[in-house]
């Protein structure tokens, strides 16, 4: 029997949410139905990773997150290129990038199935990050025309089906939710530090919609010998975050790591995690530390509160409120059990409602449901 040629497309194969559930589709679509391939920029941050997946990749370097019209006409250009040249039957993409240049390439190529995973939007956002407005406006007009042409637009969170069908950027009957999973064998739920400093940290892109100021507050707010804190990632923040905390007279207590072996590593050290997020599609970072067994603390945004039931997996806080989040530490440090407790419940919440092994079966399904 002939396989499926299925193709996925992401723009950048930076760490993230993005990255992450592309990956995991790749590791685990049947491949005695399926031959994979992947188009997607290629970035010194993705060296350690592109090549283990055992699966042909087409690198584009022309295809940028940021608008440049001369960068995406050439893009365009290549990627119809080789879409005519390997005739898939189904493509993928993720982000908004790339779900425009290669659905916009499939269309012209009158390609058999178009899926599209937007990851999130700023649909999802508040106006209060510089220059989402009017984004918004833009991107609903790109978007709303672009979801004609596409057979299915996968959302990761019911807060992102509602918000599309809120706005009409696409009709209810061209959604499928699928929550992002998680296997939680890979984490392993880790022992207190020793150490009698109560750690708290963050693992996150550093970038304007995760709201890392909003935490640095906290951090403000919070300094006293009996706490240590960290935030984990890369982005084109990070010298923005350095000079915030450097302002403030607290750079000395925030230590800035970047990431060499992914989350669960970092995740081992951290008493509390926290996310300050402005807007969130779900949150894979949120949910990678709930498998491992830690606190929760997370804004209230997007899909979040899908993934955490505020007082019972976690606590939720609104979003640029430092003073919530600062007041919900300080409960969580005070009441030890409550802080078991909630880390016990958000583990079995991912094992039993965002399982791998959910998201994977039905992404399958889908793809062969829509080619049939």
């Amino acid at each position: 029997m002939k396989k499926i040629k299925l193709l996925y497309a992401i723009t950048g194969f930076e760490v993230g949410g993005a990255k992450y559930v592309v990956t995991q589709l790749i590791k685990n679509i049947d491949r005695n139905i399926f031959d994979i391939y992947l188009l997607t920029n290629y970035s010194n941050n993705s060296n350690n990773h592109i090549g283990q997946l055992d699966i042909k990749i087409k690198k584009l370097p022309f295809l940028v997150r940021n608008i440049n019209p001369l960068l995406d006409l050439i893009a365009l250009i290549s990627i119809y290129t080789y879409l005519r040249k390997e005739k898939f039957d189904i493509i993928h993409t993720h982000t908004s990038k790339a779900g425009f240049l290669v659905r916009v390439a499939a269309r012209l190529l009158k390609t058999k199935v178009i899926v599209h995973t937007p990851h999130g939007h700023l649909y999802q956002s508040d106006s209060k990050i510089q220059g989402v407005a009017k984004l918004k406006t833009f991107f609903k007009i790109i978007e709303t025309w672009i979801n004609k042409f596409t057979d299915k637009i996968v959302c990761i969170s019911k807060d992102e089906l509602e918000v599309y069908v809120a706005l009409r950027i696409a009709k209810r009957d061209k959604l499928e939710l699928i929550y992002n999973g998680l296997d939680t064998n890979n984490y392993k739920i880790q022992p207190r530090g020793e150490d009698g400093l109560i750690n708290i940290g963050t693992i996150s892109r550093l970038v304007p919609e995760k709201g890392l100021e909003y935490f640095i507050d906290m951090v403000e707010l919070l300094a006293g010998s009996t706490y240590k804190f960290r935030i984990v990632g890369y982005g084109n923040q990070e010298k923005f975050l350095k000079q915030y905390a450097k302002a403030k007279r607290i750079f000395d207590k925030i230590e800035f790591i970047i990431p060499s072996n992914g989350a669960i590593d970092q995740l081992k050290d951290l008493d509390i995690f926290v996310s300050t997020s402005l807007y969130e599609g779900l949150g894979i970072s949120i949910m990678e530390a709930m498998a491992a067994g830690k606190p929760v603390i997370a804004t209230k945004t997007g899909g979040v509160p899908e993934l955490i039931r505020d007082g019972v997996d976690g606590l939720l806080a609104p979003t640029h409120d430092a003073q919530a989040l600062k007041e919900h530490v300080e409960l969580l440090v005070k009441d030890r059990d409550l802080a078991l407790e909630m880390a016990s419940s958000a583990r079995k919440r991912v094992e039993e409602q965002f399982s791998l092994d959910k998201m994977v079966s039905r992404t399958q399904a889908l793809y062969l449901e829509l080619l049939n």
